[in-house]
């Protein structure tokens, strides 16, 4: 790659960030030191989704459907109707194998010097630096970029540099891409979270414990950034502390044909402790860090969800959607 000093790609906001459904602006940068034959250069943007996880100890969907069997070729009347259960197993089921899928949203390609690269010729492009200018389209429906334990989201572009007769050039600039969730059109996001509960400890020495806790929050949605601040009432009649955890969870479930991988992972936390005999209010703030929306837009591989869990540690715990 002599005759090539530098080839890269430049976007307008230096952190490659752009939404879906706008635009994204650059620059192909391309610096040569003789001139040389090109046949074409070419700028792809690639969306794709792909999973990979191994797949003991998985959930495995069971399809269900109503079959009917031909009665006449067995003569046997149990054999007329089949049904099949819909569900999921849990636990291993054969040989732990390596799982893999792949999604592909999109692919488009652009020339943005010379011709196409059917053509049997090329044309001299002269030493020195050039930049080409570049203005993509990307579409609203896209998921947003997502990096993940066992798969991934990814959005880049890729420029071709096209000889004749030579080997290509390549070079590959990832995107962040951030796509629309319009909490105003989803009917669960204005509900409100409220819940009571009250338990009663006894180890049959005749002297139960009880401790009850009651919680409520205003809305059920939230966008990277704001704070939560849940409303705890708690009161603590046992002869212990107890401690109680405020978790934002975001649960992840990677697909592979009949395949599944569940991930959880605590992205906001909070904890207070309650001592004996206290009674007390208590209002927390999860600030909601940068998350990928609910569902990643459209993705059939990756799903991603997130829950309000309230836990106490004396082997009680609530979980609230």
């Amino acid at each position: 790659m002599a005759f090539m000093q530098r080839l890269a790609i430049q976007t307008s906001d230096p952190r490659a960030v752009c939404w879906a459904g706008g635009n994204l602006e650059g620059e192909v940068v391309l610096v040569l030191t003789d001139s040389t034959l090109i046949r074409g250069i070419r700028l792809s943007y690639r969306c794709e989704a792909h999973v990979d996880f191994m797949d003991d100890g998985l959930e495995v969907e069971v399809e269900e459907s109503d079959d009917e069997d031909n009665a006449g070729m067995s003569g046997n009347p149990a054999h007329k109707k089949r049904k099949k259960k819909k569900g999921f197993m849990k636990g291993v089921t054969g040989t732990p194998r390596r799982r893999t899928a792949t999604e592909k949203f999109l692919e488009t390609t652009s020339i943005l010097w010379g011709t196409e690269p059917t053509a049997s010729f090329g044309e001299m492009m002269p030493a020195g630096h050039h930049s080409l200018a570049f203005d993509v389209q990307v579409p609203k429906q896209l998921p947003a970029s997502f990096e993940g334990r066992y798969g991934f989201v990814r959005h880049w572009l890729e420029c071709v540099v096209d000889r004749p007769g030579a080997s290509e050039m390549s070079t590959k600039r990832a995107l962040s891409v951030i796509s629309h969730a319009d909490l105003n059109k989803d009917p669960v996001a204005t509900k409100k979270i409220h819940h009571r509960e009250e338990v009663i400890l006894c180890c049959g020495c005749l002297r139960p414990d009880r401790y009850d806790v009651s919680y409520e929050l205003p809305y059920r949605g939230y966008v990277p950034g704001e704070t939560m601040f849940p409303d705890f009432r708690f009161r603590n009649f046992t002869r212990n502390p107890i401690n109680i955890f405020v978790r934002l969870q975001m649960i992840t479930t990677y697909k592979a044909k009949t395949r599944r991988k569940i991930t959880t992972k605590v992205v906001a936390e909070e904890k207070k402790t309650v001592h004996r005999a206290e009674v007390t209010k208590w209002e927390p703030s999860l600030q909601v860090p940068a998350l990928p929306p609910t569902g990643l837009g459209g993705c059939h591989i990756i799903d991603a969800r997130f829950f309000f869990e309230v836990r106490v540690t004396l082997s009680t715990s609530l979980n609230i959607t």
